[in-house]
């Protein structure tokens, strides 16, 4: 894989990862306490959900 291609799929890894990460985590917090603790679950799944999107998308990067 050229180093093109690895920046695009380590950055589409953290996109997609950070997006799904958001969603999930903003819902179970609307669930459980509503607004404020939705705001705290998006914040966490943003930052978790890049940080293990960009690490798979290196990890398919090396195939």
């Amino acid at each position: 894989m050229g180093p093109i291609s690895r920046i695009v799929c380590r950055t589409s890894g953290g996109f997609v990862g950070g997006a799904t990460g958001a969603t999930i985590l903003t819902g179970v917090g609307l669930v459980v306490g509503g607004g404020p603790i939705a705001a705290i679950g998006f914040g966490i799944g943003t930052i978790a959900g890049t940080a293990t999107g960009a690490s798979v998308g290196n990890e398919l990067s090396k195939k």
